[in-house]
């Protein structure tokens, strides 16, 4: 059976099909998983990308592409990238919930993870095709940037929707353009950016914006609620 954590984080377990996409995250408790290759690892970095993992104790993997401001708003060596996660899992889930404040996605698992990012570049995925997966979700495509002024006054949120697979909200898809993120110094400036290029929305805190509701379910519930059962 699904926890707490599978029912609110992930949803109860819905199998796809092309005339209804549910906005849940199917999590096979039965299916092997493919051993992970990121379970200790803070960074990667790729050819295009920087990606900042973090290991919640509810389990899953909270992911976040990284640019020179996101480093610098979690205190982390933009030079040196810490390559391996906390040893200690509770300061492993201090820093999940501030990746996820930073724009961090959490995943159900790497494997999942793995699959979006193979439907993002190829865009025809054979496991969606063939049914064995459900179809990404809309929180899957979402797309989503934060930025935390120097001010200290509220935050900015840029939101959209990212062509995974499919595409629910063809008159709101992510600009082409998101590069220019990269080219920011601090936060400041990528604020500033986000404002003029990415429709960027305020508000007085994130109790306030709906792309941080796994953290508020998270914070909201008791940690032994939170355990995704993997038999």
């Amino acid at each position: 059976m699904f926890s707490f954590m599978s029912r609110v984080l992930y949803g109860q377990p819905t199998m796809p099909n092309n005339s209804h996409h549910s906005d849940r995250i199917f999590v096979p408790t039965c299916r092997p998983q493919p051993r992970s290759h990121f379970s200790q690892t803070r960074t990667h970095i790729s050819s295009s990308n920087t990606f900042i993992f973090a290991h919640p104790s509810p389990g899953g993997l909270i992911v976040l592409d990284a640019t020179l401001p996101d480093f610098l708003f979690l205190n982390l060596s933009h030079i040196t990238p810490p390559s391996a996660r906390d040893a200690d899992q509770a300061s492993e889930d201090a820093f999940a919930k501030q990746l996820l404040l930073a724009g961090g996605k959490w995943y159900a698992s790497e494997s999942r993870w793995r699959l979006l990012q193979r439907a993002k570049e190829d865009g025809a995925i054979l496991e969606f095709e063939e049914e064995t997966e459900p179809l990404p979700t809309r929180k899957e495509r979402r797309w989503i940037c934060v930025g935390w002024p120097s001010d200290e006054k509220g935050l900015w949120v840029s939101e959209y929707e990212q062509i995974v697979y499919h595409v629910e909200d063809e008159d709101h898809i992510v600009p082409d353009d998101t590069a220019r993120l990269r080219l920011c110094r601090d936060m400041d400036e990528k604020i500033e950016v986000m404002k003029v290029h990415f429709q960027a929305k305020w508000y007085r805190s994130p109790k306030e914006c709906g792309v941080f509701e796994d953290l508020h379910a998270w914070e909201d519930s008791r940690l032994e609620d939170f355990q995704i059962n993997q038999e």
